[in-house]
């Protein structure tokens, strides 16, 4: 997760959060989030996240981020900023306009798929607020290395803090969305490589191997999806076996237990008819339709129509660059646009001016998320939660 990545866990008890002299980032604030709220909702106690990791502690996993540097250099280095100055000239302030309608309905779509998620769950959440929860949780999975994921507790602790809704409930409803959006994805790369190897690598044999890998991929998904939703609780399974094999005691135990209350929940979302199911993968389709008219629509403005082929290479390379364990997809997206458009013959400047593009709007994209998140941690106070075991022994104390 976000938080253990970027903190030095220390043993003890219960604390009710991190104290203000050490709130000065937006992880802080995250942290003070879920330590007050969301983890004490679940029934178990964490030990409590003080400080930041010195450099020399880190996960091996940051060792990655040496790497940005020189994928930078392979992409730029060719590149002169008089050039690169020139294509981005093309914007004019009609475009941008275009290109923040695009992004909005692209997470209002997303959004949309949580909220039918929540609204089965028997919770109506306004979509305006699951859209704000989204951009929270992107910014922290964008701003911390790793394949896109870090910002599922954030979503899970806003559902609890300003909606009171049940941890298991909430847990669930951000892991069935994640989990529809993972399948999604990976059908989408199966595709680009049925089409784009088919048009432009001829060599059977590596063909295979790479369509091959990707189907597995897919299936593999697709299986564990179907396992969830047979109830057959797979990651408790894995969760309570290696709390046994190591002898783990506590809140690891109790962890388990919030797991599988979790799995148990998902699989109600997910065993249900399939009239239920399809506005999911119909709100994923209509994303991705966004996605793909956005990502045309920003290389149109520089002055590159690309034909359908081309759009699926390239699109294909930037969703494969933000699976990799690289906070953003930084230097790995440059480096894949790069490739593709040296492979298409297309000028590179077009491509390596889209990233900057793409670059700026994520950080205004994942800005608002941010201010408006810190603005609401100093200000909101939270709702009372609806779990009847919490509220349960509250009501006990007091009397």
């Amino acid at each position: 997760m976000a938080d253990s990545s970027h903190s030095i866990l220390v043993p003890g008890e219960w604390s009710p959060g991190i104290p203000a002299n050490q709130r000065g980032t937006f992880f802080h604030l995250a942290l003070d989030g879920l330590s007050d709220a969301t983890l004490a909702d679940m029934n178990f106690h964490l030990p409590i996240c003080s400080q930041l990791i010195p450099f020399k502690r880190m996960r091996v996993g940051y060792l990655g981020l040496l790497l940005i540097p020189c994928l930078y250099w392979f992409a730029f280095k060719d590149i002169t900023a008089p050039t690169l100055l020139s294509a981005l000239n093309h914007w004019e302030i009609s475009s941008f306009v275009v290109l923040g309608l695009l992004n909005l309905l692209i997470l209002q779509a997303m959004s949309l798929r949580w909220g039918l998620i929540l609204e089965h769950s028997g919770h109506r959440v306004p979509l305006f607020q699951l859209v704000f929860y989204r951009l929270g949780a992107n910014a922290i999975s964008y701003l911390t290395p790793g394949p896109q994921f870090g910002g599922e507790p954030f979503q899970v602790h806003w559902l609890i803090r300003c909606h009171g809704i049940i941890p298991e409930v909430a847990a669930a409803s951000v892991f069935v969305d994640r989990l529809v959006e993972l399948i999604t994805n990976l059908c989408f790369l199966l595709l680009v490589g049925i089409v784009v190897l088919q048009g432009y690598y001829f060599d059977t044999l590596r063909q295979i191997q790479v369509l091959g890998m990707v189907g597995l991929l897919c299936f593999g998904a697709t299986a564990f999806a179907r396992a969830i939703a047979t109830d057959q609780t797979p990651l408790t399974r894995v969760a309570r076996f290696a709390t046994e094999r190591f002898g783990l005691k506590g809140w690891p135990v109790h962890a388990v237990q919030f797991l599988e209350r979790g799995e148990r929940q998902a699989a109600s979302i997910l065993n249900v008819p399939a009239r239920i199911l399809w506005p999911y993968i119909g709100c994923a389709g209509i994303q991705w339709v966004l996605m793909l008219t956005e990502f045309w629509f920003i290389y149109n403005v520089l002055g590159v129509s690309l034909n359908p082929l081309q759009l699926l290479a390239l699109m294909g390379a930037a969703r494969l660059a933000f699976l990799l364990p690289l906070p953003g997809a930084l230097g790995v997206m440059e480096a894949g646009q790069l490739v593709v458009l040296t492979t298409l013959n297309i000028d590179p400047v077009t491509g390596l001016a889209s990233c900057l593009t793409m670059r700026a709007r994520d950080l205004l994209l994942i800005g608002t998320g941010a201010v408006h998140f810190i603005h609401r941690f100093l200000h909101d106070r939270p709702k009372t939660s609806r779990n009847p075991l919490k509220n349960g022994l509250d009501t006990g104390q007091q009397g």
